[in-house]
C-alpha cells in the first residue's frame, strides 16, 4: 500500500473516531509527551541569569532534539513495520492517533464554551 493511501486511510480513521479518551486517560497523547518534553528541558535550560545568546541555543537545542526524536522515532517505526505481515494496518493506527485533527476540533470547543461564559479558570481545566 502507497505511504498517501496509508495517510488518507489514516486521516479518515482519525476523522471518523478521534483519540479514544480512554486512552488519552491511561497514556495521554503524544503531543501532551512532547509538550512535557519541552516543559521539562525549559526548566532546566532556559534560566533567567543566562545570557540571551545562551538562552537562544539552548532554544534551538531543545527545537532540534525534539524534531530529531521525532524524526528518528518515526523512520524506525514505518521501516520496522514494513518488516511486519500486515504492519501497515498498526502504521495506519498508529498515524490515525497522531494526526489528531478530530480530537484538536473537539477540544476546541470544549474550550470555547467556557471562555464565552468568560471563564478563564474552566478553559485552563477543560481536559485535565
Amino acid at each position: 500500500m502507497s505511504d498517501l493511501a496509508l495517510i488518507l486511510l489514516a486521516w479518515g480513521i482519525e476523522a471518523l473516531f478521534g483519540y479514544p479518551d480512554r486512552l488519552y486517560r491511561t497514556i495521554k497523547h503524544p503531543v501532551v509527551w512532547v509538550g512535557a518534553g519541552i516543559t521539562w528541558l525549559t526548566g532546566h535550560l532556559n534560566k533567567p541569569a543566562s545570557t540571551h545568546h545562551l538562552r537562544y541555543i539552548f532554544g534551538a537545542f531543545t527545537s532540534l532534539l525534539v524534531v530529531g526524536v521525532t524524526i528518528i522515532t518515526t523512520i524506525t517505526v514505518h521501516f520496522s513495520l514494513a518488516l511486519v505481515p500486515a504492519g501497515w494496518l498498526l502504521e495506519v493506527l498508529l498515524m490515525s492517533s497522531l494526526i489528531a485533527s478530530r480530537s484538536l476540533y473537539d477540544h476546541f470547543f470544549d474550550v470555547t464554551r467556557p471562555l464565552k461564559r468568560h471563564d478563564l479558570v474552566g478553559a485552563r481545566d477543560t481536559g485535565t
